[in-house]
């Protein structure tokens, strides 16, 4: 313990003497030691620290713990951060993400699982359908995606284009006037309605009818993955561009779980991401949304 020569003044001979009940051993004053502190033994200067430490009202000797022992707090931090690290990769090891799916402009007031984990009852529900009931793999349902003046917020925007680029992406479901934005043929009425409330109105329906960009640049074409059946038998679902799925306004399994679509009178339509890394889950996702 270092003590500095303000809190050796402290404490005065006299003051020795009321505490310990003694006169002290060595006439030197506390002063005259600090000077020579070095020279004396440990055990000489851990009962001078004694003393002046004593010697300090509550505030002081609080203010003195922390002006000399602050890197012990800073170092238990640092253990507790390491511990966290290594326990998360431990439990996270072998696990992988088998599907993930990103909900823009809805409306989620589901509740989380009744086993309080931090997942919904919906990602329990999917994991149930695509997972063995022991695996440690894991699935995200994403629902913080919004929109601003016809296309995505510049934040969402981001964090899609980073996720799509690394190839995690499997299923975007969207507004169908976001999916017209995105290369398909028409504009739909609330497209247009939210261009024209703003200055790059123009700019916007010429990025849409005169860019080079294609809907099969982002998302596959649904038969590719769901075959040409598929495709026949819900023939007025599938969208101009052949990649997306109109799930209506009110999807009855969606609304089950309390996702709803942000603007009541716009479908959301589901695409699927073209660099989709797990097929096999996103077939299994759109037949549990109703589609046989």
């Amino acid at each position: 313990m270092r003590l500095t020569e303000e809190d050796m003044k402290k404490t005065s001979p006299d003051e020795e003497v009321t505490q310990t009940g003694a006169a002290p051993e060595n006439t030197e004053s506390i002063e005259d030691k600090l000077r020579h502190r070095e020279s004396f033994s440990a055990k000489e200067r851990a009962k001078m620290d004694r003393q002046v430490f004593s010697s300090l009202d509550r505030a002081g000797k609080i203010q003195y713990l922390v002006d000399y022992y602050k890197w012990v707090p800073l170092a238990i931090a640092a253990i507790a951060v390491v511990i966290a690290i290594i326990s998360t990769s431990v439990r996270n090891a072998g696990r992988q993400t088998v599907f993930q799916a990103i909900f823009i402009d809805v409306v989620a007031m589901e509740n989380l699982s009744a086993e309080s984990n931090g997942t919904t009852r919906l990602e329990n529900d999917l994991k149930a359908l695509m997972l063995p009931e022991d695996s440690k793999d894991t699935l995200v349902v994403d629902t913080a995606y919004y929109t601003e003046n016809g296309a995505l917020s510049y934040d969402s925007g981001m964090m899609e284009s980073v996720r799509m680029a690394a190839g995690e992406l499997d299923v975007e479901i969207m507004p169908r006037f976001l999916y017209d934005f995105y290369g398909a043929t028409s504009v739909s009425e609330e497209a247009a309605a939210v261009f024209a409330e703003t200055e790059e109105f123009e700019s916007a329906v010429d990025d849409i009818y005169n860019s080079d960009r294609k809907i099969t640049d982002r998302f596959l074409p649904l038969k590719d993955l769901l075959g040409e059946d598929f495709v026949t038998k819900y023939a007025d679902q599938i969208l101009p561009g052949g990649c997306g799925l109109d799930l209506g306004v009110d999807n009855e399994i969606l609304a089950s779980y309390d996702i709803y679509g942000k603007n009541a009178d716009e479908p959301m339509v589901l695409c699927v991401c073209v660099n989709a890394p797990h097929p096999e889950q996103t077939t299994a996702f759109i037949r549990f949304l109703g589609f046989e």
